[in-house]
């Protein structure tokens, strides 16, 4: 009857483990899909909340320093040009490389003679030998206690250095063809060199006349009008145009394309044969955009201005320390001229739009076949997305519930909690760092990516704050998780130094 016993307990202490162990396997299990899952459904639930939202595209167009960006832009094309017109009068360019190889030739030409003529080391002899006869005996007392002390090792080193000079003189006299040779190669490739090195200076002096004469021209002090009027004129454009009729436009194709369902019903998402295909092909989704309308007229005190040609040349004509305001004012009065509106439509063409009469717009325009179909598509993603950051939420607190009413230990439960809250923020701030610092400087490392200046200045800028835009909603969530996770990780030091001194008191 013992032995029966003895044979049943084992039993029921395995079958009370087994539970215990399949849990753990669950809690682990479950713990690794949240490390990887809440995150990236969080990062990805703020980025589209923030591309959701009109403030993100007006925060870009106010803060991307257009203003800045031109005069840079500008300063970067006077300085092709002026590089442009050196090279084409002075070809300085390639002077300077034709020097390097003249350069290079005299020094390869220097070596050799050098190392068959062995002139510098019959030099060096001869002064050690200077040196050895200069030496008096009150100068090295101290290492010589008698003249005569001195006098043998004047000796024995005079024979020595004698001896290594007639060495060296034997053998400039067996080579005397080789060293002949090599003196009159070093002649030529000096004068070759101090010839190139003449003209690449006079070139120079050239060059620098060349970007003195363009230093007061008119062009270049506009610039520099330009970063003074930069900071009141941006102001004055956000206020009056950016922040009224632009960012309407912006919310306009927003609520667009996060309503799928309501632009469906209204006929702006149907299925339709392509153009090219209209007798043969299934139909498939098109997409009818809206126009684009953005009035360059705006209220000012209960006047209409255009924001252009009328305010923003008041805003010139209150600063007083500019040195073209008159050239400046002109300027930006004939934006709304036809003149203005010609150049200004030769840009805004690139995208799509045209200027006239004060308007910048874009006609309605129907998306059809592969483009049609990646637009409703990306309309049905955006429509469920803008709720996105509410089941990032939802999952969050989901997990935590499970941790709250799981099974294992409490320390387990926060030890998990504690993870998913620093290692994955961590890597988050670290790539929003990355993000940033990629967008400030791949422009200036990289520069072949645009090759138009001014877009590429505008690139740059814009770059930027659409980054710092990006990134600041998710640096301050995980930042705040990074550092609720430091004080879980904290407390649990805490406990367990506790729970280890009660341990040793008991």
């Amino acid at each position: 009857m013992a032995d029966e016993q003895a044979t049943v307990q084992p039993d029921l202490e395995k079958a009370e483990k087994k539970p215990k162990q399949v849990k753990g396997v669950v809690f682990t299990i479950v713990n690794a899909f949240a490390l990887i899952l809440i995150p990236a459904v969080a990062v990805g639930a703020l980025v589209l909340m923030v591309l959701l939202r009109p403030e993100f595209y007006a925060g870009i167009l106010k803060n991307g320093g257009f203003i800045t960006a031109f005069v840079e832009a500008k300063n970067w094309q006077t300085d092709q040009a002026i590089n442009d017109e050196i090279e084409r009068d002075l070809n300085l360019t390639q002077f300077t490389a034709e020097f390097k190889e003249i350069k290079a030739r005299y020094e390869q030409a220097e070596q050799a003679y050098t190392k068959i003529s062995r002139d510098a080391e019959l030099e060096s002899l001869k002064k050690q030998r200077a040196d050895v006869k200069d030496i008096e005996w009150k100068q090295v007392a101290n290492i010589f206690p008698t003249k005569d002390e001195l006098e043998s090792y004047r000796e024995a080193e005079l024979a020595r250095l004698g001896g290594q000079i007639t060495g060296i003189k034997a053998y400039r006299d067996a080579h005397g063809d080789e060293i002949k040779t090599a003196r009159k190669e070093i002649k030529k490739a000096r004068g070759e060199y101090e010839d190139a090195r003449s003209v690449l200076e006079d070139k120079k002096a050239d060059a620098e006349k060349i970007v003195e004469k363009h230093a007061d021209t008119a062009s270049n002090s506009i610039y520099g009008d330009l970063e003074i009027i930069e900071k009141p004129l941006t102001n004055l454009f956000n206020e009056k145009l950016i922040d009224g009729a632009v960012r309407d436009e912006i919310e306009k194709m927003l609520k667009f394309f996060t309503s799928y369902n309501t632009q469906a019903e209204r006929g702006a998402v149907f299925y339709e044969r392509p153009v090219s295909e209209r007798a043969i092909g299934s139909p498939s989704l098109s997409v009818r955009l809206p126009a684009v309308r953005v009035s360059l007229w705006v209220d000012d005190d209960g006047r209409q201005k255009h924001v252009l040609s009328q305010l923003l040349v008041e805003g010139i004509d209150r600063l007083y320390n500019l040195r073209n305001k008159a050239l400046l004012k002109t300027m930006f009065r004939l934006s709304d001229s036809s003149l203005g509106e010609y150049f200004g439509g030769r840009y805004l063409s690139k995208f799509g739009f045209s200027i006239d009469g004060g308007f910048i717009t874009r006609p309605a325009e129907v998306l059809e076949g592969p483009a049609g179909e990646y637009a409703a598509l990306a309309m049905q993603i955006l429509t469920v997305g803008k709720y996105a950051v509410f089941g990032a939420a939802g999952l969050l607190l989901l997990y935590i519930a499970y941790l709250f009413f799981s099974a294992v230990e409490r320390r387990r439960k926060l030890s998990a909690l504690k993870r998913l809250f620093i290692y994955p923020s961590l890597l988050i701030l670290a790539a929003c760092g990355s993000l940033l610092w990629a967008s400030r400087y791949l422009f200036d490392c990289y520069p072949e990516i645009i090759e138009n200046l001014t877009v590429r200045s505008f690139a740059k800028h814009l770059s930027f704050t659409a980054a710092w835009h990006l990134s600041v909603p998710v640096i301050i969530v995980f930042g705040s998780l990074f550092v609720a996770g430091l004080f879980i990780r904290k407390f649990l030091t805490r406990s367990a130094g506790r729970h280890g001194s009660a341990s040793q008191t008991s």
